[in-house]
C-alpha cells in the first residue's frame, strides 16, 4: 500500500521550500474564525472540513512568491485534487461484486419515459 502524501509535502513537491519563511507569512495563508479559528491555504484549498486546515509553522512553499494572477487558477480546490483518492479499476481479490436483478417499478417507468 501506498504512503499518504501531507499536505505540505504536496506543496513542497509542487513548488518548492523557502526554508526562511514560515506559512503564516504568506499572502494566501487565512485565519478563519467561526467558534475557533481555523488556518487555510488558498492555494491548497478551502472548505469546512478539517482535511484543509492548515499550520502556521510550516516552511513556507514557492507559492509564497506567486503572482496574484497565477494563483487564481488554484482559486479554491486547485492542490487538493491531487491528494483525493484515486479511483480503482481493478476489483480486488475476494470483493463482492453487485449486479442490478433487473425489473423495475412504476415510479422508474414514469420518470425513464421518451
Amino acid at each position: 500500500m501506498e504512503k499518504a502524501i501531507r499536505k505540505i509535502e504536496l506543496m513542497h513537491q509542487t513548488f518548492g521550500i523557502i526554508d526562511e519563511k514560515q506559512c503564516k507569512d504568506c499572502q494566501y495563508f487565512e485565519r478563519h474564525r467561526y467558534n475557533k479559528t481555523y488556518f487555510k491555504c488558498r492555494i491548497y484549498g478551502v472548505s469546512s472540513s478539517e482535511a484543509t486546515d492548515w499550520a502556521m509553522k510550516h516552511k513556507a512553499c514557492g507559492a509564497i512568491n506567486m503572482p496574484k494572477e497565477e494563483a487564481k487558477k488554484y482559486d479554491g480546490y486547485g492542490i487538493i485534487k491531487l491528494v483525493r483518492p484515486r479511483k480503482i479499476d481493478m476489483p480486488i481479490d475476494g470483493q463482492l461484486e453487485l449486479q442490478w436483478a433487473g425489473g423495475t417499478n412504476d415510479r422508474d417507468e414514469r420518470r425513464f419515459k421518451a
